[in-house]
């Protein structure tokens, strides 16, 4: 009530006071961040917190986010050369920080080529033929094993997924940039790569809830 009556006898002066942290808050409007992390908003001593904290040091990460990769002409991911650079930008992404590991259907391959032949390491068959012996074993297994979790069975889509530390949304923000630069530096105009999944889905939704805000209030 006071404060009503003062904006109406002072109408100046109201206006003088309101302007004062309204241009400190346009001020401070750069230094925002936007960070959504789900165990940064509870107290540290929560159990959720405490074994999201345990998972994600001695289990590989608590996070994940997955990549569909296919060819831009539709063309199916069974070449030699299609697999050797989606084996080096796997490579690659496991290098980026926050990264903990990759898995795809070049280290699935790797590991059929290892059992088939021998091999100490884990490596791609150095010829088609080679290669197409193994797609031959993938396709024996049949539509209903695990191999279908990296690869659809006309060969058109790869998946890659990638494990993460707990991680904000920026941070995972940042991530997802330098993956997509990785992307046009290795993978090249032949192959196409999109995220998805769960984390990655909340990553977007929180930085277009707060974009959103931002022209409401506007």
């Amino acid at each position: 009530d006071a404060a009503a009556r003062w904006a109406v006898r002072r109408p100046a002066a109201t206006l003088l006071l309101a302007a004062v942290p309204t241009m400190l808050a346009l001020a401070g409007l750069p230094m925002i961040r936007n960070n959504t992390d789900l165990l940064l908003f509870l107290r540290q001593d929560e159990p959720l917190v405490k074994d999201t904290r345990f998972i994600d040091q001695a289990m590989g990460g608590a996070n994940a986010i997955d990549f569909v990769i296919i060819r831009n002409d539709g063309r199916p991911l069974t070449g030699l050369t299609d697999l050797r650079r989606i084996e080096a930008f796997e490579k690659e992404v496991r290098r980026l920080d926050g990264v903990t590991g990759a898995f795809g259907l070049t280290d699935l391959l790797a590991q059929l080529h290892r059992a088939e032949t021998g091999l100490a390491t884990l490596a791609l068959p150095d010829s088609q033929a080679g290669l197409s012996g193994l797609f031959d074993l993938i396709d024996a297994a049949g539509d209903d094993s695990d191999v279908r979790r990296v690869m659809t069975p006309d060969a058109i889509r790869t998946r890659m997924t990638v494990r993460l530390h707990s991680m904000g949304t920026r941070e995972a923000a940042d991530l997802l940039a330098r993956i997509d630069s990785l992307t046009s530096e290795i993978l090249g105009p032949e192959l196409a790569l999109t995220p998805t999944g769960a984390f990655h889905q909340v990553t977007v939704d929180s930085n277009r809830l707060v974009a959103g805000q931002v022209r409401s209030f506007g």
